[in-house]
């Protein structure tokens, strides 16, 4: 049934030699496969730069554009500012012309308006304040300013 070794003595030879074969192909074969293993970590390696290289661009390009719009909101919170100035000296302007007609004190000098009026815009949610409620500054004011007219004049013809 089996293969018979024609001279008994030289088994051990024999097997030496199988055992010699074996380990040389195992070493072939893991050679083989550290090369396949070598070669797919320098593949993935490269894709990762690549995919790095090209988030990195990515983030390059939203951080220039984040800029853009920082820019836009300081020029935004300037002109906020100067028109909240503007507002408060006109408030105290009203009262030093027609103080019998005013009723609302130093109301504009108070930062509870413009915070609701954040509030109200949605940019609280932004800067940790509540983020429903409060009232637009022209609400606000609305309530005090009533009792003036509000309506723009008549623009007078020349002749």
């Amino acid at each position: 049934m089996g293969t018979t070794i024609a001279n008994p003595e030289n088994i051990q030879a024999e097997l030496q030699k199988l055992k010699s074969f074996y380990e040389a192909q195992q070493k072939v074969l893991l050679d083989q496969q550290e090369e396949a293993e070598r070669i797919a970590a320098e593949k993935r390696e490269a894709e990762q730069v690549a995919n790095r290289v090209e988030r990195h661009a990515e983030a390059d390009a939203s951080a220039r554009q984040l800029m853009i719009h920082t820019a836009a909101i300081d020029k935004l919170l300037a002109e906020v500012s100067e028109h909240l100035r503007s507002r408060v000296e006109l408030a105290r302007e009203i009262r030093r012309i027609a103080p019998e007609k005013w009723g609302a004190g130093n109301v504009f000098e108070h930062n509870s308006a413009p915070s609701s009026a954040i509030t109200h815009s949605g940019v609280g949610y932004y800067l940790r304040m509540p983020v429903r409620g409060g009232l637009s500054l022209t609400e606000h004011d609305l309530k005090f300013l009533q009792v003036f007219d509000l309506t723009a004049p008549k623009a007078r013809k020349t002749a």
